[in-house]
C-alpha cells in the first residue's frame, strides 16, 4: 500500500478519497494515530482537513452552499489542534504506516486469500475485481517480493482452515441478516449439512438414519418457509430435536461439560450463535469419531 497521503493525493476527486479513508482498516489506523499522537481531532474533522488539504478547489466548488461553514470548520479544528502546516500530519502518517505494514500486509493478504478461495466456489466479476484490488494494495507494500510473500502467507492461511472459519461467517452472517427480515430460507441449507452430518455418524443404523431424515425433513421444512408459516417456536423445535441427537453421539465421560453446553444453549435466544454452537459440538464429535477410528486402525495394524 501507498503511504495513506500518497495515494490519498493520486485520487481524482473528493469521493473517491471519502470512499477509500471510510474503509474499516483504514479507518481504524487513522482513529489509531490520532489517539497515539495525541492529535486532538476526532476521525471526522481529520478526514475533512484532509479533504480541504488535497482538494481545496474542489471541495469548495462542490460545496458551495456549505462555504462559511467550511470555514468556520477549519478554524474550530485550528483552534483544538495547532497544526497549520499539512507537512506535519503527513510526516505522523508515513510514520504510523510504516510502523503497521506487517499488520497491513496480513490483513490484506487473508482477504485476497478468502476472495480467491471463494472464487472456486462462486464465479462472479465482483469478487474477482475485489480480489485484484487486494492484490495491488499488497503490492504497494510488498513491491517484488508480492507473490512470494502470498505463496508463503497461503500455506499458513491453508492450514489454519482461514477459509472454513471465513466462509462460516459469510453463511452465519447472511442467516442473521435473512432473519431479521423474518426470512428463514437460509436456514435451510444449515439445517441440510447438519442432518447429513447426523446421518453419516450412524451409517449402519438405518433406524437412526431414518428418525434423523423425519425430524429434520428438508422438503417439509422447506414448504413451511415457502408458504410463511415458519417461525422461531419451529425453528426451537428442529434446535432440540438436533441437541437431543448430539447427547446421543456425546462422548459419556463429557456429560458434566455437555450438560452446562445445553445450559448455554436453553439461556440464549439468538438463533444464529445456536446454529454455530450446534455446528461447532457436531463437528467436535466427527473429529472425536475420527480419532477413535484411527486408533482402532492403528491398534489393528
Amino acid at each position: 500500500m501507498d503511504k495513506l497521503c500518497d495515494k490519498v493525493k493520486k485520487m481524482n476527486n473528493i469521493n473517491e478519497m471519502k470512499d477509500y479513508v471510510e474503509q474499516e482498516l483504514i479507518k481504524t489506523m487513522i482513529i489509531g494515530f490520532l489517539d497515539y499522537y495525541k492529535i486532538n481531532l476526532n476521525y471526522k474533522d481529520f478526514v475533512t482537513l484532509i479533504a480541504i488539504n488535497y482538494f481545496p478547489m474542489n471541495f469548495i466548488i462542490h460545496n458551495k452552499e456549505h462555504y462559511n461553514l467550511i470555514n468556520k470548520l477549519v478554524q474550530n479544528i485550528n483552534k483544538k489542534q495547532k497544526i497549520s502546516n499539512w507537512e506535519q500530519i503527513y510526516d505522523i502518517l508515513k510514520t504510523i504506516e510504516k510502523d503497521n505494514e506487517d499488520e497491513i500486509s496480513i490483513k490484506y493478504v487473508t482477504i485476497y486469500y478468502n476472495l480467491c478461495m471463494m472464487l472456486n466456489d462462486v464465479n462472479d466479476e465482483r469478487i474477482v475485481n475485489e480480489k485484484n484490488k487486494y492484490y495491488n494494495l499488497l503490492k504497494n507494500i510488498k513491491k517484488e517480493k508480492t507473490d512470494e510473500y502470498i505463496i508463503l502467507m497461503t500455506k499458513n492461511l491453508t492450514k489454519t482452515n482461514t477459509y472454513e472459519q471465513f466462509s462460516k461467517e459469510v453463511v452465519f452472517n447472511k442467516i442473521d441478516n435473512d432473519i431479521k427480515q423474518d426470512d428463514f430460507s437460509s436456514i435451510l441449507k444449515l439445517i441440510d449439512v447438519i442432518r447429513i452430518k447426523l446421518c453419516n455418524m450412524t451409517p449402519n443404523r438405518n433406524d437412526l438414519i431414518n428418525e434423523i431424515n423425519e425430524n429434520l425433513n428438508i422438503s417439509f421444512i422447506k414448504h413451511k418457509i415457502d408458504n410463511n408459516i415458519m417461525d422461531l417456536q419451529d425453528i426451537k423445535k428442529l434446535f432440540h430435536f438436533i441437541i437431543r441427537k448430539i447427547k446421543d453421539y456425546q462422548c459419556s465421560n463429557n456429560d458434566n461439560e455437555f450438560k452446562e453446553y445445553c445450559l448455554k444453549l436453553s439461556k440464549e435466544e439468538n438463533i444464529v450463535i445456536i446454529l454455530k454452537c450446534l455446528i461447532e459440538k457436531i463437528e467436535e464429535i466427527e473429529n472425536d469419531i475420527k480419532k477413535f477410528k484411527e486408533s482402532i486402525k492403528k491398534n489393528n495394524s
